[in-house]
């Protein structure tokens, strides 16, 4: 289908049952580019070509969502639209959630409201004939990580990890190059780049403006010309930037004892809403294989990693017979804020003295990673 013919049924989707015979187009998106809001103001434009650097200063992991009113991070990654049966293919019988950040994410049966308008940018609710297509199942992981360390209290993953990128502890810095205008730019370049800090305390990421260097796992031979840097393009839509990298992100989560663990995660993608000071509304999600949960969480029943897991891969949901089991795909949504910062060209395993210490990695990922350099725990 043509990109003019593709437009043409998103704007007259109110008389067309679908484009070619098949599920009706989402009315949230145009040409394939998700609409921030209709009635949002733009941005001031950005000096042509900007190259624009964050640090994620926040992480948010939502609570388990009990119904549609919960904030819901993450994104559909398995295209489908999951009610709460389950039953749709690929879903793992796990329905899916509804997204209050990125509306193109959940699906209006009924795509136009009364006044005519397209739907997507009202609350979706079950009640008002919408379903959500979000794959988050990081909640639930983050309760049964609490659930088998009860010695470490109840509630406490969910604040940790958020210390454990606002304090820099396991600093990432976002990249962003090629920036025309911070209303509309159809094309940019965006970095996931690991870091050290170079500041000492208050160990706070939001204060803006802190230095950070390469740390050496993202670069080859101890050469900043050597970058091991995942970049993808992306684009600025209303305001928004949206960005989806074709190779996995490593994220830095936590285990059982507090150390971190970088996830290995696929399909990953972001999106959030920028300006030259800061990004808020950040979405992140993406899918990670149930080993990877299984490293973090230490050692589970088959039942409860079958639990989470909430997306086929392989063909695979959960095969218990097989030894070893064969397991599915989590997928898993944060959300997080952007504050600027510096990235020096020098490349450190470890921080200098004085500045904000890097937290231990976890064993498996310290036997492959030269950054294993060990600090306070909480």
């Amino acid at each position: 289908m043509g990109k003019g013919l593709s437009a043409r049924c998103v704007c007259f989707v109110g008389l067309l049952t679908a484009c070619d015979g098949g599920t009706p187009p989402n009315p949230c998106t145009m040409d394939g580019s998700p609409w921030h809001s209709q009635d949002a103001s733009p941005p001031p434009p950005v000096i042509s070509g900007e190259t624009l650097t964050f640090v994620i200063s926040a992480i948010t992991l939502g609570p388990t969502p009990a119904d549609s009113m919960v904030v819901t991070h993450g994104f559909n990654l398995d295209g489908t639209f999951t009610d709460e049966d389950g039953t749709t293919p690929r879903s793992c019988g796990k329905p899916d959630n509804l997204s209050s950040l990125d509306p193109e994410q959940n699906h209006w049966i009924d795509s136009l409201g009364p006044d005519g308008r397209a739907r997507c940018f009202a609350p979706c609710t079950r009640a008002r004939n919408c379903r959500g297509g979000v794959d988050n199942a990081l909640p639930f992981v983050a309760d049964l990580i609490e659930f088998i360390s009860p010695a470490r209290g109840t509630a406490w993953f969910r604040p940790a990890v958020t210390r454990l990128h606002r304090e820099e502890h396991a600093p990432v810095v976002l990249v962003i190059r090629g920036v025309d205008s911070l209303a509309e730019d159809p094309e940019v370049r965006v970095q996931w780049v690991r870091a050290v800090a170079l500041d000492g305390a208050p160990c706070d990421a939001g204060q803006g403006r802190r230095r950070y260097a390469l740390h050496s796992a993202a670069v080859r031979n101890g050469d900043p010309a050597q970058p091991v840097i995942a970049e993808a393009v992306g684009s600025i839509r209303a305001g928004r930037l949206r960005v989806q990298w074709s190779d996995p992100l490593a994220i830095p989560l936590l285990n059982l004892q507090s150390e971190v663990s970088m996830w290995e995660t696929h399909q990953a993608r972001l999106a959030v809403d920028l300006s030259a000071s800061r990004g808020t509304r950040g979405n992140f999600g993406g899918a990670v294989d149930a080993v990877t949960v299984t490293a973090l969480t230490g050692p589970t029943t088959p039942s409860l990693i079958a639990g989470a897991i909430d997306l086929e891969h392989l063909g695979v949901c959960a095969d218990l017979t097989s030894t070893p089991p064969r397991y599915g795909r989590v997928g898993i949504g944060f959300g997080f804020e952007l504050t600027p910062a510096i990235l020096e060209p020098r490349v450190l395993e470890a921080p200098p003295a004085g500045a904000c210490p890097l937290r231990a990695l976890s064993g498996a990922d310290a036997g492959t990673d030269a950054g294993s350099d060990a600090s306070r725990r909480d």
